[in-house]
């Protein structure tokens, strides 16, 4: 299994990750969440607020929790992943600049921004895939976040899930691979497919959702 990433990536500054991810419309298997494992710093519950109305897919801007913005950009794709020859994934390069903002009321959605209700699992593993218990261990020295998180927006449950890898630039793609190696030793549950038009990034999912929704008024 290789992801044959390269390390250069156009944009510069910020935090760098190299990140796949896939949102699957409907409600979370237990049988996924088992699959999964336990996570590394229990289970969280919080949610986002994510503008979209100014914004395209290659620009994510969230409110994280209340408490902190978040800004990312794309900034290019490798090859496609291909797990085991069955699921595929879409790589993609992207910077993160993180700043402390000051907690709103969770309850009012401020206007061009859509909510998104998260109950998140996260798994952490160093830069040769062993398991670690700490956020720091993988994003500090280096490693990978998997993540398997519920969502809900406009009353409409989905799931997801997400690989993260952190650290040095010409280490990405290995951690990648270290991550994915150990999540997909065995297989996914019966009647779950990892394909690729059900892979992509947070900002392009609800742009592409704001958009269907206003093409159907």
């Amino acid at each position: 299994m290789n992801l044959n990433g390269s390390s250069d990536s156009p944009i510069s500054d910020g935090d760098l990750s190299l990140e796949v991810r896939w949102i699957i419309p409907g409600v979370l298997a237990p049988d996924m969440v088992e699959w999964f494992g336990p996570p590394s710093g229990g289970i969280e519950t919080r949610r986002d607020y994510y503008l979209v109305s100014a914004t395209g897919p290659d620009v994510g801007i969230k409110i994280r929790g209340g408490c902190q913005l978040d800004i990312k950009l794309y900034g290019g794709s490798p090859n496609p992943l291909t797990v085991l020859g069955q699921s595929q994934g879409r790589l993609g390069w992207w910077r993160k600049w993180s700043f402390p903002h000051l907690r709103a009321d969770a309850e009012i959605e401020p206007a061009g921004w859509t909510s998104v209700k998260k109950v998140r699992r996260v798994r952490y593993f160093s830069l040769d895939g062993r398991p670690v218990l700490g956020k720091a261990d993988a994003t500090v020295r280096g490693g990978c976040a998997v993540e398997l998180t519920d969502v809900i927006v406009e009353r409409r449950s989905w799931w997801t899930l997400g690989f993260e890898a952190t650290g040095p630039a010409e280490a990405l793609t290995d951690e990648l691979n270290a991550a994915v190696a150990v999540m997909f030793d065995h297989p996914l549950p019966r009647g779950v497919r990892l394909d690729a038009p059900l892979s992509r990034s947070y900002s392009e999912w609800l742009v592409s959702n704001s958009e269907s929704h206003l093409a159907h008024h």
